[in-house]
């Protein structure tokens, strides 16, 4: 019998590492992490097929979760990294046990290390830096996104929670334009701080009311028990409220975008009899358009200034949070939540009923991670939730060692720290509320007459000042600019370029000392535009031509956002004297419709004619008209916001949630999860949400989530023909696993060899499963070859010669099967079946021998 190629081989491939297979691309990887992953095309080409150009950007840092057996580090120091990059791989403490560090330590720019380092490892290397000009990626490995391996799973999402609440804290620390943006244009309507609201609630029980699922599950009983209860509100669930005709007494929102305006409509109308509590960044029109009592929170300008004063802050990521910190400061004895769940319901559903998002139906692209429900079960949620919840609980600390008693009755809530839960029938009802109580929004301050226009006026003064400053800054700026452009001149002489330097000097001291203020309101307006003269990597060499871009970027930056903050404050004034001019006995009315129409501010006009409908009646019918067509606008508007464009894109928000909907590139990975998870209830509901999406990827997806959702069942059957339809017209690798798989367990050895020979033919990787099946049913030459063909590809798969050796003895072939666990031993010499087995064949072909 000839030796076999893989015998014959003197090359050996077996890694130091034991635990390392080598496929025949030479990619030496842990099957527990990768198992088939490089099999078929090897680990560089699945890397350039899976991630294309994605580590290609300069400037940027890199966080991937899991290092893909160490090939995804090879593989990025092979390529190059980019000028200024970084790249902190984020791993498995298991797994970093067996990588070689000289992987990475000769790179300085590439870093690994387990999720509890991550945060102290990424803070050393620089990673702030990168998150203030927003140049941060998070990436999943092929092992993260095959979603075959549980710890990957809790690993990417505790990083992507924990990234989350990073980057908003960075954000948070430097503004951001919107935020500004939306503060200058809510200036004329922040008339009172909510700070006067401390101790309101003393000796009385709230209710505080958010959007999520157990909203429906409460409301009845708030309904019966509304008497007895102050009930703060936000705003997106405005539209709910008004379908069980139930009036919170305070309404909170904070939302700058327009799509706020289109969740938060309904508000508008229930104006009466309650008040508004409202962000300094809240988006204009709901302000602008508010007809009731409102209260900002924040501070009144978006730079230092003497007016701004103490108030009660903004609370971080979600307006439920915000909603929380005013219960605190009001000071109720009891706070009890509904809606407040920070997790998708069981049938997927991320929202209470009546609002947009629950029109949109189950949000399959939701399902990102979970957290625990006070009921003790699990539940989805997406990482932004997890970390708003985690904000929930330290704002909740204080409040129990205040002794405010904060109770979540909903069973499938997140079960949060510092929150109780029991059910509402073990809720000890609050005696009803007196008079005062029941007219809750009197309380509040609100600016009339004189009183108002000289705050206006103030307003204007400062606006003013700070007018002048950003003029005088940009001057300063273009001169700067200037100055540099004659010292980087090679045809000026040092004489000349001194005194620029000098002029340059002078200007930087008046920037930093007279103009301080004003400057730090510039940079934190412009960050991104100051940010990029610096070079984010601390190690990067500086060139000459570096250190010439820094300085024109600078001062160009200086430079260009004051005068976009010009633009904004000179808006602003104009918006402050149209309010001015409400106030007038002879208002400008072609002004002032003016004005209302730039903000898409026409329900202002029923806020004006509610002070002044006695004026009106005076005015000619051209202007009466006016007023009444603006009052039809704004009512369109109250009935169907679907025009509202609340995204940058031209999308409103409804459009962004069936846009979100039918993101399904996401969902197989989460069905591997699911199914890995036997998770019966998850697979149920993602099956439910794919049959209410109409396309052929949708109905794919249908189909393997079914056969996913009997096999957990253990209705094999079913789910035999599920598979069988999804590989009739897609060899999908994972299913025809399932099918082999199932066919073995059901003893039909035809099916299992049509599965596992076109496995063979994805991936070499399948072929001794495949040779076992043509063993077992008695296809011994094919088998053999098949072996045979396998072990020529891949010569250091120690376990499968040994299986191979033991074939031999089967057949009686003594002298192959001894060349097989010799193979074996002399490239592990600890191995103790190829040791046992090797006597075994000494015996058979003495056996052999005297029967010959």
């Amino acid at each position: 019998m000839p030796v076999p190629t893989y015998l014959a081989t003197q090359k050996n491939m077996m890694s130091s590492r034991k635990k390392f297979l080598t496929n025949q691309f030479g990619d030496e990887y842990l099957y527990e992490i990768n198992q088939h992953d490089f099999n078929q095309i090897g680990a560089t080409a699945l890397f350039r097929k899976t991630f294309a150009d994605t580590f290609a950007a300069a400037d940027t840092f890199y966080i991937v979760a899991g290092t893909d057996s160490g090939l995804l580090v090879k593989y990025i120091v092979e390529a190059g990294i980019p000028e200024g990059s970084r790249f902190l791989f984020v791993e498995l403490a298991k797994v970093i046990n067996q990588l070689d560090p000289a992987l990475w330590e000769s790179n300085g720019r590439i870093t690994v290390c387990s999720l509890d380092e991550w945060q102290e490892k990424a803070t050393q290397i620089g990673l702030q830096s990168y998150l203030f000009v927003d140049r941060v990626q998070t990436v999943r490995s092929v092992a993260v996104l095959d979603a075959r391996h549980p710890a990957y799973i809790e690993l990417f999402s505790q990083l992507q929670m924990e990234f989350n609440h990073q980057q908003y804290l960075a954000r948070a620390s430097l503004g951001s334009k919107i935020f500004v943006q939306r503060h200058l244009e809510t200036l004329a309507d922040n008339l009172v701080p909510a700070r006067q609201m401390q101790g309101w609630g003393k000796g009385k029980s709230c209710v505080l009311l958010a959007g999520g699922p157990s909203l429906d599950d409460i409301l009845p009983w708030l309904k019966q028990h509304r008497d007895r209860f102050i009930v703060i509100a936000v705003s997106r669930i405005a539209r709910r409220l008004q379908q069980e005709q139930l009036t919170p007494d305070i309404w909170c929102s904070i939302d700058p975008w327009a799509a706020n305006l289109e969740v938060s409509k309904e508000m508008l109308a229930q104006h009466e009899n309650t008040l508004l509590v409202h962000a300094y960044h809240i988006y204009a029109p709901l302000i602008g358009q508010w007809a009731g009592k409102s209260l900002y929170l924040g501070e009144r300008f978006p730079w230092e200034s003497a007016l701004n004063g103490n108030n009660i802050a903004v609370a971080p990521i979600q307006v439920t949070n915000s909603a929380l910190a005013i219960a605190i400061v009001m000071e109720f004895s009891e706070i009890i939540l509904a809606g407040v769940d920070f997790c998708l319901r069981r049938d997927g559903y991320s929202h209470a009923r009546g609002s947009l998002d629950y029109q949109a139906g189950p949000q399959l692209s939701l399902m990102e991670t979970h957290i625990e429900t006070n009921d003790g079960h699990r539940a989805d949620t997406t990482y932004s939730l997890a970390s708003a919840a985690a904000v929930f609980e330290r704002l909740a600390e204080p409040a129990k060692q205040k002794g405010i008693i904060i109770i979540n009755p909903a069973p499938g809530a997140a079960k949060l720290k510092n929150i109780r839960h029991f059910p509402l029938d073990d809720i000890t009802l609050p005696q009803p509320l007196n008079q005062d109580h029941k007219q809750f929004y009197k309380r509040a301050t609100s600016l009339q007459g004189e009183e108002y226009l000289h705050h206006q006026r103030e307003t204007l003064q400062e606006l003013s000042r700070m007018l002048i400053e950003l003029k005088t800054i940009r001057d300063l700026s273009s001169k700067a600019l200037k100055c540099h452009r004659a010292i980087c001149s090679p045809n000026l002489s040092d004489e000349v370029k001194s005194g620029h330097k000098k002029r340059m000097d002078r200007i930087e001291k008046r920037l930093s000392n007279k103009h301080a203020a004003a400057s730090r309101f510039i940079k934190g307006y412009g960050i991104h535009s100051f940010l990029k003269m610096g070079i984010v990597d601390r190690d990067r060499t500086w060139s000459d031509a570096d250190v010439q871009y820094v300085g024109k970027v600078y001062y160009e930056s200086y430079r260009d956002t004051a005068e976009k903050l010009i633009k904004l404050i000179s808006t602003a004034q104009r918006r402050v004297h149209s309010r001015i001019d409400e106030q007038s006995k002879t208002p400008d009315f072609p002004a002032l419709f003016k004005q209302w129409q730039q903000d898409a501010q026409p329900g202002r006009s029923l806020v004006w004619m509610q002070q002044h409908r006695k004026l009106l009646e005076q005015q000619p019918k051209p202007f009466i008209k006016q007023f009444y067509g603006l009052e039809k606008i704004f009512q369109t508007t109250l009935e169907n916001a679907s025009n509202v464009k609340g995204f940058s894109d031209g999308t409103s928000y409804l459009d962004r949630l069936k846009k979100r909907q039918n993101k399904l590139a996401e969902i197989f990975p989460k069905l591997n999860q699911l199914f890995q998870q036997r998770d019966e209830q998850g697979m149920a509901i993602i099956i439910s949400g794919l049959k209410k999406i109409d396309s052929e990827k949708s109905r794919w997806l249908a189909t393997i989530a079914c056969g996913y959702h009997a096999e957990i069942q253990g209705r094999l059957d079913d789910a035999l023909d599920h598979y069988l339809q999804i590989v009739q017209n897609k060899p999908l690798l994972q299913i025809l696993l399932r099918i082999s798989d199932i066919s073995l367990q059901r003893e039909d050895h035809e099916t299992a060899t049509m599965a596992l020979e076109v496995l063979s033919e994805i991936s070499p990787s399948f072929m001794p499963s495949y040779a076992n099946i043509l063993r077992l049913t008695g296809q011994q030459a094919e088998a053999l070859k098949i072996y045979h063909h396998y072990l020529d590809q891949t010569p250091d798969d120690l376990a499968t010669v040994i299986t191979l050796g033991k074939f031999y003895l089967e057949l009686n072939v003594p002298d192959a099967a001894t060349d097989a666990f010799n193979y074996v031993l002399k490239r592990d010499s600890d191995n103790q079946a190829a040791r046992i087995l090797l006597e075994s064949a000494g015996s058979n072909r003495a056996g052999v021998a005297t029967a010959q």
